[in-house]
């Protein structure tokens, strides 16, 4: 089993978060962000990444087969495009250090690698989520106050941030981790799984009020939301009942009621997930050469319009790179990585250059259509 609606469905809805905490940092207007509604937004669509690495996790578990351990030739050339197009995406300087996004779910990819396919894999992602918790939150939370600036122990724990890395191994491995072990859980159980669906959304929904409840109690404490470099305790908390909530929402649109329009108008599949990336980030380069700002209810109108004009540009890119995948042709193949060292010399010999994000972009998207290729055997020079 290697589609799964809901999966598609809450990819959607990670992308939809994404496109809405980004574009509101880049046009709204600064003093607009008084308003509790749109901090409130801006808050809820912060978990954006939250939602991408748990659905790379769900995909590796439908991918699970316990005894057959996939191939990692086909894996570490994907792992290296992604890693390629976040340094394009960071701006193509190839001499800084760093990573964001993309480069974390090549991460993510490698480390569940070591479990799919493998046995009792379920009960060492278990174990490796305790693991990983217990360095941030329980050695990270005792070593906290006890460090220097330059203190690498605090770094691996995941308390203090490197410049150039937008997130670190703990405790954002979690997420795929949580995915990988759902999926897994749902491929082996699938058919119990949707016979049980009203009960486990409701114990979703439950759980996730619970959680919101327990992360707001500790807000009024004095524990803080905080993602950036490193990850408060309360953002993950806050996290998981998004995660809850999100899970449901797409099970319930997706399997409940079977909104066959509504799912298919915001899922994301195959190469859009990530093709969706470099295409925002086209417009909001764009929009900030031009300056553009907008006041709360201009942004709110314009909400819908960007987003169906992303969505549609991503999908039509994943159409494209399917066609292209079809043929198996090196030639493709050949000509995307000339385009891409060349893209990288300029972004690299004119890093001031203003149209620099025009190439950038041009190298990811040349990139996310390569994502779309079979590298697990070699093929022909021919177009098949």
């Amino acid at each position: 089993m290697k589609r799964w609606q809901s999966l598609d469905l809450l990819r959607g809805v990670a992308v939809i978060f994404m496109l809405v905490n980004h574009s509101l940092v880049q046009w709204l207007n600064k003093s607009d962000f008084h308003y509790e509604y749109i901090t409130s937004i801006s808050f809820i669509s912060s978990f954006a990444p939250v939602l991408f690495f748990f659905a790379t996790g769900v995909g590796f578990g439908l991918a699970h087969e316990q005894g057959r351990p996939a191939v990692i030739r086909p894996l570490l050339i994907k792992v290296i495009i992604l890693i390629v197009a976040d340094i394009f995406m960071r701006g193509g300087n190839f001499h800084s250090f760093g990573w964001d996004f993309l480069a974390f779910i090549a991460f993510s990819m490698l480390f569940l690698h070591f479990f799919r396919g493998r046995n009792n894999a379920i009960t060492k992602a278990f174990i490796s989520i305790l693991i990983l918790f217990i360095i941030r939150y329980g050695v990270g939370g005792y070593y906290g106050g006890h460090y220097s600036n330059n203190d690498w122990i605090a770094v691996i724990l995941g308390i203090k941030a490197i410049d150039g890395v937008s997130y670190w191994l703990t405790p954002w491995l979690i997420y795929p981790l949580i995915g990988f072990i759902f999926g897994a859980i749902y491929k082996s159980h699938n058919e119990k799984y949707k016979q049980l669906l009203l009960p486990l959304i409701s114990l979703m929904l439950l759980s996730g009020l619970i959680i919101s409840f327990i992360s707001f109690v500790m807000s009024n404490h004095g524990a803080i939301y905080f993602r950036w470099g490193t990850v408060s305790v309360n953002f993950f908390i806050a996290s998981i009942a998004c995660l809850l909530f999100c899970v449901a929402f797409a099970n319930i649109i997706s399997e409940l009621f079977a909104m066959k329009f509504i799912s298919a108008s915001l899922s994301m599949q195959g190469v859009s997930s990530l093709a969706i990336v470099p295409i925002h980030y086209l417009f909001l380069n764009i929009t900030n050469i031009l300056d553009v700002t907008m006041s709360a209810e201009i942004y709110l109108f314009s909400l819908a319009p960007w987003l169906l004009v992303c969505f549609y540009i991503a999908k039509r890119t994943d159409s494209f790179a399917m066609y292209l995948a079809l043929k198996q042709n090196n030639t493709y193949l050949f000509l995307f990585c000339l385009c891409i060292v060349i893209f990288a010399i300029l972004c690299n010999t004119y890093p001031d250059f203003k149209g620099v994000f025009l190439l950038t972009f041009l190298a990811q998207y040349l990139l996310c259509l390569m994502l779309a290729f079979s590298y697990s055997r070699k093929y022909s020079n021919n177009t098949r």
